[in-house]
């Protein structure tokens, strides 16, 4: 045979050889891109691999990222792929559990800010979480370091109500505080200035039976009885008890004023008082007897409804009778009518 027929017969053979490669590949192609789809139905009526998905590399490989509750849902992603051995990467499926979801909130006091750091279960909770830590601080004095997940389900509306529920509470502490939340627990630490926080541990607990809530590091605070007195005045100095006009319904607008009263007299709690009531000159002066005493009342029943012990406080309605300001101007008739408190035994 000559040597241009053997050139021809190896090029003819070449064609061939590369016919069937290019067919060939084609084929393993197809049968690759059959796998991947029937890999992606069976993980789509699977609710537990939500949060998989699949991608399929020029070499063949296939490549399962995203997230699973636990690990039998990443053993389920994986066994859904039948016959795929070393062809399937499945390294980026990451476990994320509700049990690894914490969130740590640190508070600086004297700076008014606050730190929020840990997992939590979505960015609903996340956002939520924010909202509350921007209105009590300040969006500038809040420190975002949360990382998220993509969970739901009951655990989590637990974890969110806790969450929620305990960021407020830090500013019952006096100084630097700190909490973390789980969907079992919450754990605060520092010093406390009010038994106000009892309490609402005591709500908190009624997330759920058997939510734990301690704050094994904390003390409460409480005043020397001297400066009792001095405490209750300056609040009432900067802040005023507001009623409904000749009503002793009390204003929604002054329910934290109350709680803040209430949390100096629980720092007193060896004193009881006397709750006085005061009206300006307008009006029948027995009328306004009547009104100054009715409004004492209200705001004793609404201490005790927030926690006072019942049967330290008593009320003196005084009308009109000691003015502390000239009634000439609109100002001096907002003076009169006022709340004071006067604890006993106290000059």
């Amino acid at each position: 045979m000559s040597t241009f027929m053997k050139l021809v017969l190896g090029f003819i053979a070449f064609l061939i050889y590369g016919a069937l490669v290019i067919y060939g590949c084609g084929l393993k192609d197809e049968c690759l891109q059959q796998t991947k789809d029937v890999l992606l139905d069976k993980i789509s009526q699977n609710p537990a691999l939500s949060g998989i998905q699949v991608e399929q590399d020029k070499c063949g490989l296939l490549t399962m990222t995203g997230a699973v509750g636990n690990a039998a849902a990443k053993s389920q992603a994986i066994a859904a792929c039948e016959g795929c051995g070393s062809r399937l990467d499945a390294s980026g499926v990451v476990i994320q559990s509700i049990d690894n979801c914490i969130l740590k909130a640190s508070h600086n006091e004297a700076q008014n800010t606050i730190m929020l750091e840990g997992i939590v279960p979505n960015q609903k909770t996340k956002a939520n979480i924010l909202a509350i830590a921007e209105r009590l601080h300040g969006k500038k004095n809040v420190s975002d370091k949360l990382q998220v997940y993509g969970l739901s389900g009951p655990r989590v509306d637990v974890f969110e109500q806790a969450a929620t529920s305990g960021l407020p509470l830090l500013s019952y502490f006096d100084g630097d505080a700190r909490l973390e939340t789980t969907h079992q627990r919450t754990q605060f630490w520092g010093t406390v200035r009010t038994h106000s926080l009892e309490r609402d541990m005591d709500e908190l607990k009624e997330i759920e039976s058997g939510y734990d809530v301690v704050h094994d590091k904390a003390d409460i605070i409480v005043l020397d009885q001297s400066h009792c007195q001095e405490k209750l005045n300056g609040i009432l100095s900067k802040h005023k008890i507001l009623f409904k006009t000749s009503s002793a319904e009390i204003s929604a607008k002054s329910n934290r004023l109350l709680v803040d009263l209430e949390d100096v007299l629980e720092q007193c709690e060896s004193l009881n008082v006397v709750i006085e009531g005061h009206t300006d000159t307008r009006g029948d002066a027995s009328e306004n007897q009547k009104l100054s005493e009715s409004r004492a009342k209200a705001v004793m029943n609404r201490l005790y409804k927030i926690g006072l012990r019942t049967g330290r406080a008593t009320v003196l309605g005084l009308g009109e009778t000691k003015p502390i300001a000239d009634e000439s101007t609109p100002g001096g008739l907002a003076k009169n009518r006022r709340i004071e408190f006067k604890l006993q035994g106290v000059k």
